[in-house]
């Protein structure tokens, strides 16, 4: 057995190790499209609103104030929230707590800090490793079906994407295409998951192994993967790894580069869309948010970046004898 790894730029026939893993749900977290909130978040939700307000109700201003760190989703939302605010608001141009919830159930990418990563990481991590361990990955159509999810996700989103890679670096078009090109991997994928999953029969030359039977080498899914975008190749460098996770039959929680919020954004709301969510979590954020999550005991990092910066996640991955 190898390890779960990637590089950053994605061959096909990375997928062959990929596959050689080791084998070593119910809502939880925050909000997702189409997944209701878990009560523990709302709880949190609850508490940290009636904290923040006064007499129970609460001014655009105070509500700014305490989602300015919030990123990427408030620095893109901006005009949005104001929207959604000045819909929800009294006479008095307050809101409460249930035209809060309302707002943050309609937008969860902009409500997300609200809660700090602390109390959110350990239920999301808890839910998809609960959808892991029931054994919902492990059937090769459906991480077949989840591939062919994410291809219609780029098809059916190629100008969204550029867009939003246009909003984060500028640049021409000929980039966003560039960026696209690990997308064409999926039909090989699909095609050879039968090949690379398939048991292996071990032959020996030792007599008394051999006369104990059939040897076999089987391939088993890792677990629950931690996947970390980049700024600079935020959509090629959280695709094409994610590709490889979902086709090794792992569960996977993407926290994209606030860097490029854009795209942060973007990956959220459609990788929440087209995958099963209850297997694949996007999470916003920036240093404390990922700190947080790296102090989990992921079945597997995988991360493209600077020395400094992997370093810092080598450093809380070996805490848990998490390889990277």
């Amino acid at each position: 057995p190898g390890c779960l790894c990637h590089l950053a730029t994605m061959q096909a026939g990375l997928m062959y190790r990929v596959l050689r893993g080791v084998q070593c749900a119910a809502p939880g977290g925050r909000r997702y499209l189409s997944v209701p909130p878990a009560s523990a978040f709302t709880e949190h939700l609850k508490s940290n609103f009636e904290k923040a307000s006064t007499s129970g109700k609460m001014s655009y201003e105070v509500l700014a104030e305490n989602l300015g760190s919030a990123l990427p989703a408030v620095m893109v939302s901006g005009d949005k929230f104001r929207a959604l605010f000045d819909k929800s608001k009294d006479k008095e141009g307050l809101i409460d707590w249930p035209s809060f919830s309302n707002m943050a159930a309609a937008e969860p990418g902009i409500f997300e800090s609200f809660v700090p990563m602390e109390p959110r990481a350990q239920p999301i991590y808890d839910e998809l490793k609960a959808t892991f361990v029931s054994g919902k990955t492990r059937p090769l159509e459906w991480r077949k079906e989840q591939l062919r999810g994410l291809q219609r996700l780029y098809i059916e989103n190629q100008k969204d994407l550029q867009e939003a890679l246009h909003g984060d670096l500028g640049g021409g078009s000929f980039r966003s295409l560039m960026e696209n090109f690990a997308i064409a991997h999926v039909d090989h994928i699909i095609a050879s998951l039968d090949e690379w999953a398939a048991d292996e029969l071990v032959t020996s030359s030792d007599p008394v192994d051999a006369a104990k039977g059939k040897w076999l080498l089987r391939y088993e899914p890792k677990g629950v993967v931690f996947l970390m975008g980049a700024w600079n190749f935020q959509l090629s460098l959280i695709m094409g790894p994610l590709m490889d996770i979902i086709a090794a039959g792992n569960c996977c929680v993407i926290k994209p580069s606030e860097l490029a919020p854009h795209q942060a954004l973007m990956l959220e709301r459609l990788i929440h869309k087209y995958l099963d969510p209850s297997a694949f979590r996007v999470v916003q954020g920036e240093i404390p948010e990922t700190t947080a999550l790296l102090k989990l005991p992921w079945a597997h990092i995988m991360y493209t970046g600077s020395t400094t910066v992997g370093k810092i996640v080598m450093s809380a991955a070996a805490k848990n004898l998490v390889p990277c």
